[in-house]
């Protein structure tokens, strides 16, 4: 199921080197208490392991499946935990509080994720992977016309972020392919969404 829904454990030590290169540009973001951090694909919160315990009453962490937020609840007590579909669900479902510190212009935000990185087959194709793509997101992007990118997993959760984002004073922590930076099929993404520094 995982591997069909493109979903990848991020393994501890790169973990680790990424809160590295977050406190390097950020800084000790959390001893402000103006910064929130948001894992909307945490799986079952490899990137959070490497978090300073201090972090994490500023964390929220998502995830798509029911027992991976139960594991995760238990394991990081501190945060707020919840089960959500980033790529269907309206933000409705979400938590108060984070409602809340997303209503609130003070607030500065760290999206910190490993998003599932999967590509659906277009039409013409048959195989395991047929509609894997097909989510709340990627009817909105086609009705923008990214209709190539949007077959990507990845570049819907991009795609709903900088949306969501786009007002908000925020920083992206990402693992991911390079192919939303660097193919022809994304130039119109990028152009109008996601235009990365590096």
């Amino acid at each position: 199921m995982r591997r069909f829904t493109g979903e990848f454990f991020t393994p501890l030590a790169f973990a680790g080197k990424a809160v590295e290169y977050l406190t390097r540009t950020v800084g000790e973001w959390w001893k402000s208490g103006k910064f929130r951090l948001w894992d909307m694909a945490a799986g079952t919160g490899n990137l959070e392991f490497a978090l300073p315990a201090a972090v994490l009453k500023y964390c929220y962490i998502s995830t798509l499946i029911q027992d991976d937020a139960d594991y995760c609840r238990k394991i990081f007590p501190d945060a707020t935990v919840f089960q959500y579909d980033y790529l269907n669900d309206a933000a409705d479902k979400l938590p108060a509080n984070l409602r809340g510190d997303l209503a609130n212009p003070n607030i500065k935000w760290i999206i910190f994720i490993n998003p599932p990185y999967v590509t659906a087959n277009d039409s013409t194709k048959q195989n395991y992977r047929n509609g894997v793509s097909d989510t709340a997101i990627k009817s909105l992007m086609a009705t923008e016309g990214f209709r190539e990118s949007s077959r990507e997993l990845y570049i819907q959760f991009l795609y709903r972020i900088s949306r969501e984002f786009k007002e908000r004073s925020a920083w992206s922590g990402m693992f991911s392919s390079l192919r939303y930076i660097t193919t022809v099929n994304d130039e119109d993404f990028r152009k109008k969404y996601f235009s990365p520094r590096i």
